[in-house]
């Protein structure tokens, strides 16, 4: 135990002021321990620090990649009490973003370890805050005369001119971007030889991105734009320009920024669409084509996550030689975009970063596209039957929502919360006074789900409840059909429940949902902790506060829709041991993703029903709530907030 926590402290000693030198001073166990592992460490030395301290790291670039899985291979090999020197050695010579993601992923990884890891915001604030607010931070501090904590406020990278910035308060959510991030640590696309991928790890890189697309055109109907058009037409010039102002000022590293109505590289293009191509013409022949040119069926059960998985591409790709890495790819040319040959040693735009990438509004468009490759793949499917969707003998009479605040039913109030970034851990400020950052964000009231379900069998049926909900109108102001409505259908929630015979009155509250994240903990928490606990490092989820939709001033329409299939057909077999956290969306670490039904579930494949009554069965629900915004700032009593 002992062991852990000073492996523990370790952990958050060399993540803290990642980016200053490292001064073997303070480690005196780097000199008496280093000694009897300069073995493993030799065997991996050539491997590591090629990507030079001060650059971004970029999980799209396999090279990149090739070095992280490297650390990540010579940390599984090294004994858990030899970690010590070896991660100070790392620390010492890789590229800063590089150590904290090789070894986030170890850990990650490894929950038995019980390393509990800080918030990558506070790790890497120049990822999540701009340049000009460190900046200021750093003049605030150095003229600080007495111990009054600074507190510097966040502004957004545009103005109102840009149309696009009305989605700022989204995309440049400080914990949205963190979860994707996160997101990438427990499923990077490579990993070492000998491990197996992640159980239906291609579908949910296909589920995950697809649910923060929807999200994305919720908030856009919210604010009356359009829904995301797909980056399809390469050839012609992308209107949206984004500047992200983020800088690393200890190496002078500056993301760069993307001009409006910039056109890819030809070079980039062509690898494109040839991997496009390929891909689209196999798919729909049924196939993929392995490297020994066996058939790969694209079913009903696998072909999701073998397409998927080849899309993206990971190392469990049905065939990297014939259909490349199409996602990765467009992620880099849209990033180099600026200087694709490298003439002008310019750095990488924020499409290079997963930690920043969903800043930009090109970020949608792009994933829009590789949905449209699986939503091509969905619609070779047979829609669902009526006996696939039926859970005889449960029936829903009724759902509704009720809201802490809202007096009326079926109405939530959403509105802005703010919250602090601590710097401290991040940049190495001159004066010890605390200096955070101040931001806002999207928040909304608590509510609860009510749900009154007829069980008709003369004993306990186990229920697993699914919850969903969608804009009823698009941008024209006309109603959805089923069909466009089921993309926009975002999980809200999935539990188990147990029904017993006669009428069941199910209450499930807000924070309690199956896709956002609740055990954030930051530096100044773990700091405090004395004792190994049996928690894992669960950092990946949607944040809590961007669960609800923005809404509208006057209430914005959405229908809910919850549907109890037997939890019996859909239990996996797993240990269910860590992270159980945001599930829907991350899955649980080590094990089987926790639900045998595919992912979206009823809401993945087409749907030909005229209208809902059509498609509807008795043991699904259907309602209408308003969600009502109020442009102001509310303070934390409305909703218990894990302030970041």
């Amino acid at each position: 135990m002992e062991d852990q926590l000073n492996l523990q402290k370790l952990v958050l000693d060399l993540f803290r002021n990642v980016s200053e030198p490292l001064s073997e001073s303070d480690f005196p166990v780097f000199a008496t321990s280093y000694a009897g592992n300069k073995d493993i460490f030799y065997e991996f030395e050539e491997k590591i620090g090629i990507l030079p301290k001060g650059r971004i790291f970029s999980t799209f670039k396999r090279e990149h990649m090739k070095e992280a899985i490297d650390i990540i291979e010579l940390l599984t090999k090294t004994e858990t009490n030899n970690l010590d020197p070896i991660m100070l050695k790392l620390r010492k010579k890789v590229n800063e973003e590089l150590f904290v993601y090789a070894t986030s992923v170890f850990f990650i990884q490894n929950p038995d370890l019980k390393i509990k890891l800080p918030l990558i915001e506070e790790v890497l604030p120049q990822k999540f805050c701009t340049g000009d607010v460190i900046r200021k931070a750093v003049k605030e501090n150095e003229k600080a005369m007495s111990m009054i904590p600074i507190i510097i406020d966040v502004e957004y990278t545009s103005t109102p001119l840009e149309p696009e910035h009305a989605l700022a308060y989204w995309r440049e959510d400080i914990g949205l971007n963190a979860h994707h991030w996160h997101w990438h640590i427990v499923y990077p696309y490579e990993w070492p030889d000998g491990n197996k991928p992640k159980d239906r790890r291609g579908e949910l890189f296909y589920y995950m991105h697809q649910q923060m697309i929807a999200r994305y055109d919720c908030e856009r109907l919210a604010v009356d734009l359009p829904r995301v058009v797909p980056l399809h037409d390469w050839d012609n010039f992308i209107p949206e320009g984004y500047a992200p102002h983020l800088n690393k000022e200890i190496a002078n590293t500056i993301y760069c920024y993307r001009p409006s109505n910039m056109i890819l590289n030809q070079v980039n293009i062509d690898e494109l669409r040839q991997m496009y191509e390929t891909i689209i013409q196999d798919l729909r022949s049924g196939f993929f084509i392995r490297n020994d040119d066996a058939k790969i069926p694209l079913d009903t059960e696998r072909g999701i996550d073998i397409v998927g998985n080849t899309v993206e591409a990971s190392n469990a790709s049905a065939n990297m030689d014939r259909y490349g890495s199409l996602h990765n790819n467009g992620h880099n040319a849209i990033a180099r975009i600026h200087d694709p040959d490298g003439r002008f040693k310019l750095e990488d735009g924020v499409m290079a970063d997963t930690a920043t990438a969903m800043r930009d509004p090109i970020f949608y468009r792009w994933h829009k596209f590789i949905d449209n490759i699986f939503l091509q793949h969905k619609s070779r499917l047979t829609p669902y039957t009526r006996e696939e969707l039926m859970f005889e003998k449960v029936i829903i009479d009724s759902i509704y929502i009720q809201g802490k605040t809202s007096k009326a039913t079926d109405k939530i109030e959403t509105f802005w919360q703010e919250s602090k970034l601590n710097l401290e851990n991040g940049i190495n400020f001159k004066n010890k006074v605390s200096v955070s950052v101040r931001y806002r964000h999207l928040q909304h009231e608590k509510f609860e789900w009510n749900i009154e379900v007829e069980n008709k069998w003369n004993e306990n049926e186990q229920g697993t409840v699914r919850i969903f909900m969608a804009p009823i109108y698009g941008e024209d102001g006309k109603e959805l059909s089923p069909n466009e409505q089921r993309l926009l259908m975002i999980e809200m929630d999935k539990f188990e429940y147990t029904l017993r015979p006669g009428t069941n009155y199910i209450s499930r509250r807000s924070d309690q949902s199956n896709v956002t994240i609740q055990t954030l903990k930051r530096f100044s928490e773990l700091d405090k902790e004395t004792k190994v606990t049996n928690e894992a490092s669960c950092s990946c989820g949607l944040p809590d506060h961007l669960l609800v939709p923005r809404g509208k001033k006057d209430g914005m329409a959405f229908q809910t829709f919850v549907m109890i299939t037997s939890a019996i057909e859909d239990r996996v077999k797993g240990k269910g041991q860590h992270c159980l956290d945001a599930a829907s969306y991350c899955g649980v670490i080590n094990d089987k993703y926790p639900d045998k039904k595919p992912m979206g579930f009823p809401f993945d494949r087409v749907i030909n029903a005229a209208d809902w009554s059509s498609f509807k069965t008795p043991n699904m629900g259907f309602g209408v709530i308003k969600i009502c915004f109020e442009d102001i700032v509310k303070d934390s009593d409305l909703h218990d907030e894990n302030d970041h």
